[in-house]
């Protein structure tokens, strides 16, 4: 039987991968024009899943989940500018996956795996 975060951490990466090739989406104007908000979106979407990595897949150790986040990231990075007009790949996106996996491995860890 799978376990339902194998499942989500699927879906997410599926969310993930139609993002990442999809032309990028406008941030409507006003307060929040000046904030990075394509780099918040990069540290969120990561930090879920890293997150959901913990906890679908506890035998492995921080730093595989903390890899394959990392890996994945890169991975999308490659694809976009390789096979998507319009999409780039950006150092700066993939330092944002990186800091949102290991925050949201951090966070996850803290609030559900207490010793």
């Amino acid at each position: 039987m799978f376990d339902k975060y194998r499942i989500l951490v699927a879906l997410w990466c599926l969310l993930i991968l139609y993002l990442s090739w999809n032309p990028s989406l406008q941030v409507p104007k006003g307060f929040l024009e000046d904030l990075p908000i394509d780099k918040i979106g990069h540290f969120g979407m990561y930090a879920i899943l890293s997150g959901l990595c913990l906890m679908a897949f506890k035998n492995w150790a921080n730093a595989k989940i903390f890899l394959f986040c990392l890996a994945f990231g890169i991975l999308m990075e490659i694809l976009q500018f390789a096979f998507f007009p319009g999409r780039y790949f950006e150092w700066s996106d993939i330092i944002a996956n990186a800091l949102g996996a290991l925050v949201g491995m951090i966070l996850i860890k803290k609030l559900f795996f207490k010793h």
